[in-house]
């Protein structure tokens, strides 16, 4: 599992920074200017970093965003190889479309964008494949959001997130031929261009699920 932002913080020397949000949040204070521009900068470091321990301690050792992607691209092709083991191209396909479906305005889950006229219910095992390999984070629609959510759950209905949004990231940048060092820079400083929504969506995912919280999601008509 990908380390949490907390645990994040205490590995890059910044312990303190955790200690101070809990206590802004305890005391319903707002944080400091210097502070909170701060911990954003911290927050996309993280985002950009993911919480493999194996793209932290290139973080840590090197300072370069270029070797937290080399770290990065070894983890997903070890992902890649697992997958294509199986010996199923369906397989193969659904986790290349994860950043596609992400990418979408609902993000929930769509067959026909890995195969087209197949149904939700064909790719319920390699769903379970994934989850269980701890490559995804599945997230279910819900009717309801009731104390017993579990008898709502529509499993017809479901988002699938990348277990760790570092990693989302790199798949996202694969066929980019923009200068990474650029890109990099951009979202650390808050100006990007790309679809911030699902690598921030991904990231809340992410942070719910370290805990051991399962995922669901209610649509609403506003």
């Amino acid at each position: 599992n990908p380390m949490d932002f907390e645990e994040f913080m205490w590995v890059i020397g910044k312990e303190i920074q955790p200690d101070l949000i809990k206590e802004a949040f305890h005391d319903n204070a707002s944080l400091d200017e210097g502070l909170q521009m701060d911990l954003m900068e911290t927050f996309r470091t993280y985002m950009i970093t993911g919480g493999m321990p194996q793209s932290v301690s290139a973080l840590i050792e090197t300072n370069s965003f270029l070797e937290v992607e080399k770290a990065k691209r070894l983890i997903v092709d070890l992902y890649r190889n697992d997958v294509r083991r199986e010996n199923d191209g369906i397989l193969a396909e659904l986790f290349e479309s994860i950043p596609s479906m992400l990418n979408r305005t609902s993000k929930t889950f769509s067959p026909g964008m890995v195969k087209e006229g197949t149904r939700t219910e064909r790719y319920s095992k390699r769903i379970s494949w994934l989850s269980g390999s701890k490559m995804v984070n599945p997230c279910y629609a819900c009717a309801n959001p009731d104390p017993a959510i579990r008898q709502f759950e529509d499993r017809s209905s479901m988002k699938m997130y990348f277990v760790d949004t570092g990693l989302l990231l790199t798949m996202m940048l694969e066929a980019n031929i923009a200068s990474r060092d650029e890109i990099f820079g951009a979202i650390i400083k808050g100006e990007l261009s790309m679809n911030k929504g699902m690598l921030f969506e991904n990231m809340v995912a992410q942070t719910l699920v370290a805990p051991g919280r399962n995922l669901n999601f209610i649509s609403t008509k506003i």
